[in-house]
């Protein structure tokens, strides 16, 4: 017996009030799949404004969201299906390179300005299961840059959907999302770094860490 996220969603009251948000999975019972329906409510004891529940509530589902796991593995026969990667498909040299930037203009001088963060995780798995770590980051005001690096090397392993990665200097656990290739036909893997674990809608996007193939 398996389980499967097959849709998510926010739902309100006719006429307003507390969202709700509804996720259904499919679960397999024998030769059919059941509908399995969660219900997640956001509660504030200091505030009974629907409103401002309503702004913080998509802030909370992924943090509430290993309840829901613990719920889902209360179901007979959960978990789970097969492994999403095997060991060759996490063989190779990844890189995951993300950034982001801001512009502003001093209104009084008419200067301009730019602040920037950005990095790259470089991963080397071998077949024997050995890895090598880099990372390189800059950041602050354009034309006065700070920058940074590490280093690590160790073991690594997949255990089900989860990827551990053993180094000298720092140990990492990673939950499998997926694998596919790029529109480009470059093999990638989509990991989510412990402890922000999360299958919520949402919730991939914000700490999904996209990897592809150097």
């Amino acid at each position: 017996m398996g389980r499967a996220h097959f849709t998510s969603a926010p739902l309100r009251p006719k006429g307003g009030g507390t969202a709700t948000r509804v996720s259904v999975y499919l679960v397999e019972a024998g030769d059919r799949l059941e509908p399995l329906v969660v219900l997640q409510q956001y509660e504030d004891p200091t505030t009974n404004i629907a409103i401002i529940k309503n702004q913080l509530a998509p802030f909370s589902w992924d943090t509430t969201y290993p309840l829901v796991e613990k719920a889902l593995a209360g179901v007979r026969g959960s978990p789970v299906g097969l492994p999403l990667v095997s060991d060759e498909e996490v063989v190779g040299q990844w890189t995951y390179s993300p950034g982001s930037h801001l512009q502003w203009v001093n209104t009084l001088t008419g200067a301009t300005g730019m602040n920037t963060v950005s990095f790259a995780l470089q991963f080397a798995m071998s077949d024997e299961h050995r890895f090598m770590y880099k990372f390189q980051g800059a950041s602050g005001t354009v034309g006065a840059l700070q920058f940074s690096g590490e280093s690590d090397e160790g073991e690594w392993m997949v255990e089900h959907d989860q990827l551990f990665v053993t180094g000298e200097q720092r140990s990492r656990k990673f939950l499998v999302v997926g694998a596919a290739r790029t529109p480009e036909g470059k093999r990638s893997l989509f990991l989510m770094q412990h402890p922000n674990y999360s299958l919520s809608p949402g919730a991939v996007a914000q700490h999904g860490e996209l990897y592809v193939e150097k």
